[in-house]
């Protein structure tokens, strides 16, 4: 079988095993054995290549490819337009190329001008890079390490949701400056408040990355900063907390305390 799955898709396999869901454990945990009476005498298999996942069995009716099980690294970006879930693969992630697969509108916004010119900080180094619009596709680089700058963020939809689990990729290693707006369900300032942020973060998209921090969802970041009373407000930069600001400011206000990082 091994032979005829490599003559049918040209990839070279790198994991056989057997599906679990035809068996089940006993309860003394020394002995498994088919969980249905159809499933007795059949040796299905599962062929695993970089691409998709192949089970193969006995019978034709058990043979299905399973394309979502090796799909590489990805994230599902919800479209501005229509709003339908998208796939992108991770080295398209914040390409002004990517657009939607139902309305083909851009999914991180539209290309940049030609002539626009971007900040971006190293996560290695942190040092600052300035970076020509033209030059976004072409991989840019550090100018002092060489390491390859994260261009995601000048494109990728905000204000973000800043998790505990993704904290540190999206919030101390930005190559932009991050306010974090602290919230809570259950406040009625914080929602009100909730529109300037917004409005905020898509009037400074491309030079400041904003994100809501849940504090219910996420207690872990709200006892890390601790954070007593919402709404909060925190900048970030270069990896590390600059301002602590309680309550709320206007729009006007935001954009001169963040003048000082962009």
């Amino acid at each position: 079988m091994k032979r005829r799955f490599n003559l049918l898709f040209p990839h070279p396999v790198s994991r056989i095993s057997y599906p679990s869901y035809l068996y089940h454990q006993t309860p003394s945990g020394a002995k498994r054995e088919p969980a249905r009476a159809a499933d007795r005498g059949r040796v299905p298999a599962i062929f695993t290549c970089r691409h998709f996942s192949l089970c193969w069995g006995v019978s034709k009716n058990d043979f299905r490819i399973e394309f979502a099980v090796n799909q590489p690294n990805h994230d599902i970006v919800p479209c501005p337009q229509c709003g339908a879930g998208n796939r992108v693969p991770a080295e398209r992630r914040g390409s002004s190329a990517a657009r939607c697969g139902r309305c083909k509108a851009p999914l991180f916004g539209e290309p940049a001008a030609a002539g626009q010119i971007y900040k971006l900080r190293c996560s290695q180094c942190g040092a600052k890079n300035r970076v020509p619009a033209a030059r976004l596709e072409a991989s840019p680089t550090c100018g002092k390490c060489r390491t390859v700058l994260d261009t995601s963020a000048l494109f990728a939809p905000q204000p973000m949701e800043v998790t505990e689990r993704d904290f540190e990729r999206q919030v101390l290693k930005s190559p932009l400056p991050v306010l974090m707006f602290a919230w809570a369900p259950w406040c009625s300032t914080c929602v009100a408040v909730q529109p300037v942020v917004e409005q905020f973060a898509a009037e400074t998209k491309g030079r400041v990355r904003v994100g809501k921090l849940n504090v219910d969802a996420h207690p872990g970041l709200a006892d890390r900063f601790s954070i007593m009373s919402v709404p909060f407000l925190f900048i970030f930069d270069n990896g590390d907390l600059k301002e602590r600001l309680p309550g709320t400011l206007q729009k006007h206000e935001l954009m001169l305390k963040m003048a000082a990082y962009v």
